[in-house]
């Protein structure tokens, strides 16, 4: 987005972030924003939202930015619950769809698998994953040995694929002209 923070980028009159937030507020008892930059600007949104009493934001634990896993292990570090759900900044599709059918999944799962993780005819969905808290000690030493890569991490773990029949659920928005496209 040639150096504009994704997260404030408009998105239907809005902000991106807002836009998110304001779908995942009903969905989710906890909401955690990872962000690196522009958090007084991204705290100004959150107090926008209806339910910023159960959003709170966090930069990286470890300086300069490490990429999406670290934001993965930053978050899980946070989390007050036993499972989380990812989505990110960038992804103004269909949250609302996507966990309930992710919920459904977990609730059949078996007792081995800790991530659904979602694959669509091209490729792994990292990023729009359902796991379990307890799998940061292994995000963490994949973080430690210096592997930032998060489909490679997350395809070593106990995973169960969530096939998905097209790739348009998953669309994330990494040029002004997908920007543009997609509204």
């Amino acid at each position: 987005m040639g150096g504009v923070n994704k997260a404030l980028m408009p998105y239907q009159g809005q902000p991106m972030l807002l836009h998110i937030l304001q779908r995942a507020c009903p969905l989710f008892a906890q909401i955690i924003v990872i962000a690196n930059q522009d958090l007084d600007q991204i705290q100004t949104l959150i107090q926008q939202t209806p339910c910023a009493d159960k959003i709170a934001i966090h930069a990286d634990l470890e300086d300069g930015f490490q990429g999406p896993l670290m934001g993965i292990a930053t978050g899980l570090q946070f989390a007050h619950f036993p499972t989380a759900q990812l989505w990110p900044v960038d992804a103004p599709g269909d949250l609302i769809t996507w966990t309930h059918t992710l919920w459904q999944a977990w609730q059949q799962k078996s007792n081995y698998t800790q991530l659904l993780l979602p694959k669509d005819p091209q490729r792994w969905q990292p990023l729009f994953a359902m796991l379990s808290t307890s799998l940061l000690p292994q995000i963490q030493a994949a973080l430690h040995k210096q592997q930032r890569g998060v489909t490679r991490c997350f395809t070593q773990l106990p995973y169960q694929a969530i096939k998905t029949a097209s790739g348009t659920d998953f669309t994330n928005l990494n040029t002004p002209e997908q920007l543009t496209d997609f509204t």
